[in-house]
C-alpha cells in the first residue's frame, strides 16, 4: 500500500467507517474489530470494508423432467425464452444466497 492508501485506511477508522484486513499476500478478508485495530501495514493489506450488496434474482424454466441450463434476470425473459420451445414451462424464481 503506497502512504496515500494507508492514509485513506487511518481516515476510515477516525471517522467509524468499518475496515477489513487480508494476511499479506492472499489471506481472507476479516473485519477489525476492537481488540485487533493497531495497523501492522507490512503484514497486512487493508480495504474498507464493501457495503453489502443485494441479493441477485434469476429465474429458470422448470419443463417438469428437467430444468432448463440457462438462468434469465426476468420472469418475463425466461417465459419468452420458453415459448421458443414446443415444451410448456414453469418459471421457477431463484434468489442468491450471499454468505458473509
Amino acid at each position: 500500500m503506497n502512504t496515500e492508501e494507508k492514509c485513506e485506511i487511518v481516515r476510515a477508522i477516525d471517522e467509524g467507517i468499518g475496515i477489513q484486513r487480508q494476511k499479506v499476500p492472499d489471506g481472507n478478508w476479516t473485519d477489525v474489530t476492537g481488540k485487533d485495530s493497531w495497523l501492522n501495514f507490512d503484514m497486512f493489506d487493508y480495504r474498507k470494508k464493501p457495503e453489502p450488496r443485494e441479493p441477485r434474482v434469476h429465474f429458470c424454466n422448470d419443463y417438469g423432467d428437467y430444468l432448463s441450463d440457462c438462468a434469465w434476470r426476468t420472469k418475463d425473459k425466461a417465459k419468452e425464452a420458453a415459448s421458443r420451445t414446443d415444451l410448456c414451462a414453469k418459471q421457477i424464481k431463484f434468489v442468491e444466497e450471499i454468505e458473509e
